[in-house]
């Protein structure tokens, strides 16, 4: 199920909306395939076209958390990517959403989308109590985001969304630190009777992000154990086919970090390439926390070079080597996955930025004043995206203290 929010994706929904009235529904599959089996042309992440609307026939979709229908045609919903409806995009309060939404009045857009709902049913009614819940969590308020959340599910407690709202709720509840409710909010979707397999697979992988890993801290006997329940979850999503292939791809991201804290660098170098490589995998959130834990991977084996050079130039340009590669890994994360596809890493990939550029300018002789200042202007954005707390203080005395040192070597102008 698409999970992206509010912007580029409402302009182009507006788009097609005010082209002219729908005449039918059109699902699109993760594999590709798009149904009604007429509409040739539509590719993933695309919205249709007028006249791919005009061509789709008159059958409406069935949507459920189990299976989605259109016509005679029956598929999981693990296997669908995007939903477009008829009489939501023929109602005249949805449209207006999609416009509030595109110039980013999410607050309006909400309220018409909830309108809308009022006047749809069926899948109809679905899309626009999703596009509600979207539109409310683009305006950042837990209670809202919750209050919407259980509203739609509310509404249709066996719907195609419901899945997606629990983890929103799970997701504003571990944000909030309160985990019973988190763990509560992802429960829900493991123990539904039905659940299809890629919304299975990604509440119980959350169970083991959110908790388990924590739980597990340096500890190299629980991480070992840890590992190998990645591994069997990656490997029971395997199991599904394309309809949890990112779940499994997951799976072997959740492993790779625990090797990662078990300083088995190689290993887990090899496990993050496993997804990097692969040109076929194209979930860029995916790729966002597998390019961090590569650099993660890269960053560590680079530290323990350094620490066992002995003084030997040779390993220790090797050693500033993987610092280089490390960054470009980082950056990767940073600035071209962001926060629209990677919220959950570009903090920690920031921060560890700072501290491969303020080992670069250290191991250069303190020389490259511009290198210097970009470590500490990746100290300064960390420091400001990370809630208060120990970890942040702990970060700011770093910051200063490297700041300290930049200054000595290259004074600012007065």
């Amino acid at each position: 199920m698409t999970t992206r929010l509010l912007g580029a994706a409402f302009a182009a929904a507006l788009f097609i909306a005010a082209s002219a009235p729908a005449h039918a529904d059109i699902i699109v599959l993760r594999d590709g395939r798009v149904l009604p089996k007429k509409i040739k042309d539509l590719k993933p992440g695309e919205y249709p076209s007028f006249q791919q609307l005009r061509d789709s026939g008159k059958g409406n979709a069935t949507l459920t958390l189990n299976r989605v229908r259109l016509g005679s045609t029956e598929v999981s919903a693990g296997l669908v990517l995007d939903v477009f409806t008829t009489n939501a995009a023929s109602n005249s309060d949805y449209n207006d959403a999609l416009t509030l939404g595109a110039s980013g009045d999410y607050e309006a857009a909400a309220h018409k989308f909830n309108l809308a709902a009022q006047d749809l049913e069926g899948a109809d009614r679905q899309v626009a109590l999703f596009k509600r819940m979207q539109a409310v969590r683009a305006l950042g308020k837990p209670a809202a985001i919750l209050k919407a959340a259980d509203e739609l599910i509310a509404a249709d407690p066996q719907g195609y969304y419901v899945p997606e709202a629990h983890m929103l709720r799970a997701r504003v509840h571990i944000a909030r630190g309160k985990a019973s409710d988190a763990l509560g909010a992802l429960n829900a979707i493991t123990s539904t009777t039905g659940m299809n397999a890629r919304d299975y697979f990604a509440a119980e992988l959350a169970k083991l992000d959110w908790f388990e890993l924590k739980k597990a801290g340096a500890d190299a006997d629980k991480l070992g154990k840890l590992e190998k329940r990645y591994r069997d979850l990656a490997r029971q999503a395997s199991g599904k086919g394309k309809e949890a292939e990112i779940q499994n791809l997951r799976g072997l991201v959740g492993a790779g970090k625990c090797l990662v804290r078990m300083q088995q660098y190689a290993e887990a170098r090899k496990t993050f390439e496993r997804i990097t490589s692969d040109s076929s995998v194209e979930d860029k959130t995916l790729l966002g926390a597998a390019y961090h834990g590569l650099g993660d991977s890269v960053y560590g084996q680079a530290k323990v070079d350094l620490q066992q050079s002995g003084g030997d130039q040779g390993k220790i340009d090797a050693a500033k080597g993987l610092l280089t590669v490390a960054a470009l890994h980082y950056l990767r994360v940073t600035e071209f996955y962001g926060t629209d596809w990677a919220p959950d890493n570009v903090l920690d990939c920031t921060t560890n930025l700072a501290r491969v550029f303020a080992n670069q300018w250290t191991l250069d002789g303190q020389k490259d004043c511009a290198l210097g200042g970009r470590a500490y202007s990746y100290y300064v954005k960390a420091a400001r995206a990370m809630p208060r707390g120990e970890t942040r203080t702990q970060l700011v005395r770093e910051a200063l203290a490297f700041k300290k040192e930049l200054d000595v070597a290259c004074p600012p102008p007065k």
